[in-house]
């Protein structure tokens, strides 16, 4: 859906960006980088601290493996099991966030891209996002591309590559209005901020 000059928030948390977020700033967000929810991954890295070492996820398995029955109490176990349950959460987005692109860009190209979006709501929506979300609450006019998406179809867990598929399907064919407060919107284009709310 094309607008121009509609308004819309969007929750901002402090960033490396935030000096570009204020009253007056027009900001263009038109695909061409990587937004901080994806761009996280480009320099991600978690390591597991083994013996004062840092190893590599696999690493870390078979060292610990390796010592298991040494080292086995419940501190040890919670933290690896801590460890591991952050692992097996990013590999999740990490593998939803690439298979909804890959179906973006088959199916849905003139869609925005969850790489390069930001993300937006409607005022109606500002009480249940804010639960979710935090961070400082702006006011934007917006012209460029929205979609309405339903976040009932985000996994947030490791799943076969068809049923992701069959869920970015889903989520790229649009709301079907249901329950619009917790649309996702995605936006692509030029942002105003108008105000701090």
């Amino acid at each position: 859906m094309y607008v121009k000059d509609g308004i819309f928030f969007h929750f901002h948390r402090a960033n490396k960006y935030s000096n570009s977020w204020v009253p007056g700033a027009q900001i263009d967000f038109s695909g061409r980088q990587l937004n901080l929810f994806n761009g996280y991954y480009d320099d991600f890295i978690r390591q597991y601290p083994v013996n004062s070492n840092q190893l590599w996820t696999r690493a870390a398995i078979q060292k610990v493996k390796k010592e298991l029955n040494s080292n086995l109490n419940y501190d040890f176990v919670n933290s690896f099991l801590t460890y591991f349950d952050n692992v097996a959460e990013d590999f999740a987005f990490y593998m939803r966030e690439s298979v909804f692109e890959e179906i973006r860009k088959d199916f849905f190209s003139d869609l925005p891209s969850r790489k390069t979006c930001l993300w937006v709501l409607e005022y109606d929506a500002i009480d249940y996002w804010r639960k979710t979300m935090g961070g400082k609450l702006l006011k934007l006019k917006l012209t460029g591309v929205i979609h309405k998406a339903d976040q009932r179809h985000l996994p947030n867990e490791v799943l076969p590559g068809n049923v992701i598929r069959e869920k970015a399907f889903n989520y790229w064919t649009g709301s079907d209005g249901r329950n619009p407060i917790e649309e996702e919107l995605l936006f692509e284009g030029i942002v105003k901020v108008m105000e701090e709310c």
